[in-house]
């Protein structure tokens, strides 16, 4: 097992496209009014675009398939410096690391997780940007938020404050996966893409939210974006069950951010935000921030990024002043639609909210869907030195009839011995010319 610089994994211990779709957007900002929903005037003027379709049989299945098991990540570094920072601040002697491991691995052991985790606060995370109007939302969460994060935890960048040469360009991935169309695509697309070709960066490929069709051409960028490659990934499920959120805290608390589906505008926003819990101070600094307490139907499919937690948040389920069993904590959520949504491009939806079924008394029902039941984790290849390339040129006028394919073999083989595809050109991209 190895661990990259500041303490992210390198690989875990394992051992339609619009501004809606009809439905009322309940956008976070201003007052709430009746219901969740929120004043007009109070709403940024971001286009709060979407574009997450929905995932195929095969991505289905691969995330069934690739989902871990509780009791599966050990704490790294960033983990356990975390757990006995808190340790420390509330006056409680360190723990034995082997302890901590320990405990991780067994399922019916509460594991010692730090009460609070905020990865966007880390260097390594870049500061809320906009998609625009382009359903682009899956490239953002997949590629400017969490290749972006992931890459800078590992190699010590300063993502937030250290320019575009550190921020890798959804403009990349979404205009190579969509089909030349402004269609939106699916969640899994772009993780499948980077994984295969890597990305380019904000600087070489900037993002500007109205060109959804041209490719980079420059060669010098798709050599430099396989320096940028997903190593192994996975999904966190049954995020509405304990096990799956122990699972979930766990990869947050090791530094990861993760990828969710979801629909976007059929959240419901609580009155007021987060309240003040009057037997702790914990949640005094986030008193006000936006915070969706349920999900009422399936509107606005969307990409998002889950950045941290906060198990001391109080959101007021069933809105009737008492802290009622149920109501304490919450996920943060990244979003793209600049920083005028939410609380500066953020907001908290409660653990519950997850649910079908709340198990708060009196909580919202009619029409009540968990707002999403798994997450995708990402790591980053440690060594991402390609051990082979080619370099192709090909003129022709749709690139959606071309596939290319790298084989190897000894000499005088008849046919290659390994032959792999990368993930463009790969019949994508429309009937359009480069």
């Amino acid at each position: 097992m190895k661990r990259c610089a500041a303490g992210v994994l390198c690989a875990l211990w394992l051992g339609a496209c619009s501004t809606g779709d009809g439905g009322t957007s309940a956008r976070p900002s201003g007052s709430a009014g009746p219901g969740g929903a929120l004043a007009e005037d109070a709403r940024d003027d971001d286009p709060h675009a979407t574009g997450l379709l929905p995932p195929t049989p095969e991505e289905v299945r691969w995330v069934q398939e690739h989902a871990l098991a509780p009791g599966k990540v050990r704490p790294n570094a960033l983990a356990l410096s975390r757990i006995q920072g808190e340790r420390q601040a509330r006056g409680l002697s360190p723990l034995p690391v082997e302890r901590i491991e320990a405990a991780w691995r067994l399922p019916a052991v509460p594991p010692p997780l730090p009460a609070v985790v905020d990865n966007s606060l880390l260097d390594a995370f870049p500061p809320i940007r906009s998609q625009g109007s382009l359903g682009s939302c899956a490239s953002f969460s997949a590629t400017y938020y969490q290749l972006t994060h992931t890459v800078a935890l590992a190699r010590g960048w300063n993502a937030k404050s250290g320019g575009d040469n550190y921020r890798f360009s959804p403009r990349w991935t979404y205009n190579l996966v969509n089909g030349g169309e402004d269609a939106g695509s699916t969640g899994h697309a772009p993780f499948s893409l980077i994984e295969k070709t890597g990305a380019a960066t904000w600087a070489q490929f900037p993002y500007n939210g109205s060109d959804y069709r041209s490719w980079v051409l420059d060669k010098a960028v798709w050599r430099s974006a396989l320096q940028y490659r997903f190593g192994p990934m996975g999904s966190a499920s049954g995020l509405d069950k304990s096990d799956g959120l122990r699972t979930l805290k766990q990869l947050l608390a090791n530094g990861h951010v993760l990828n969710l589906n979801t629909y976007v505008n059929s959240w419901q926003f609580i009155s007021g935000g987060i309240k003040d819990d009057p037997a702790t101070a914990a949640d005094d600094a986030f008193v006000g921030q936006a915070a969706c307490h349920w999900m009422n139907g399936a509107n606005g499919p969307h990409a998002m990024t889950i950045v941290g937690y906060h198990d001391e948040l109080w959101i007021d389920i069933n809105a009737n002043g008492a802290v009622d069993d149920g109501e304490k904590g919450a996920l943060k959520i990244a979003n793209s639609w600049g920083t005028g949504w939410g609380t500066g491009g953020y907001a908290w939806i409660a653990y519950d909210a997850l649910r079908d079924e709340s198990r708060v008394a009196g909580a919202p029902s009619v029409g009540r869907i968990g707002a999403f039941t798994y997450a995708l984790w990402t790591t980053v290849r440690p060594d991402q030195r390609p051990l082979l390339t080619a370099e192709v040129t090909l003129t022709h006028g749709k690139r959606n009839q071309l596939l290319l394919a790298l084989g190897t073999g000894a000499v005088g083989d008849t046919a290659p011995a390994q032959t792999w595809y990368p993930g463009a050109p790969f019949y994508a991209g429309g009937p359009y010319a480069f």
